[in-house]
């Protein structure tokens, strides 16, 4: 927090200014949250104009309950704002980063990169290209058609030249 300054140089810290709606960017179909923890900084914007109404209200247009100007009791908090001694944790210029302890997300407009210790996906996948698998793919039940599934389907390794039992091509169950 910084502390107010007089001209007769006296000067005025702040107490803590509690209850404090933090704003993060919305609208009505899109929402960015994040955790904040003790001790992250913000930015205090206080409104021109009493909040109560508003924040009560249903999202129209509404009078204040009172006259009150730029009080302490009206505040939003923005989270972001940190000094430059704590440096920036932006590794490139060039990309949008999207950060969270050990995930990142990154891209340069044209490539995207996800970085996590694991990954899950709920719901329908479609690759559209090639998919490059570096390690184990595992799947319950993979299915090459609506009525051909992979389940159980082996292959036995045998030496180059030596055929081991029927054609499995097709693949078959």
């Amino acid at each position: 927090m910084i502390s107010k300054r007089f001209a007769d140089e006296g000067v005025l810290d702040y107490g803590r200014i509690v209850d404090v709606p933090v704003m993060f960017p919305r609208t009505k179909n899109f929402h960015l949250s994040y955790p904040l923890e003790p001790g992250d900084s913000v930015l205090l914007i206080f409104s021109e104009r009493s909040l109560e109404t508003f924040l009560k209200g249903v999202g129209k247009p509404l009078a204040p309950n009172d006259t009150r100007k730029f009080s302490v009791t009206d505040a939003i908090a923005y989270p972001g704002l940190f000094p430059f001694s704590e440096g920036a944790k932006i590794s490139s210029g060039s990309e949008m980063e999207l950060i969270f302890k050990d995930t990142k997300i990154t891209s340069d407009g044209t490539d995207l990169s996800l970085e996590a210790k694991n990954l899950k996906i709920t719901g329908d996948v479609s690759v559209d290209g090639d998919l490059t698998v570096d390690g184990d793919a595992n799947a319950d039940d993979f299915k090459v058609s609506p009525t051909l599934s992979l389940k159980g389907h082996t292959h036995i390794t045998a030496p180059i030249g030596v055929t081991v039992g029927p054609s499995t091509f097709p693949p078959v169950p």
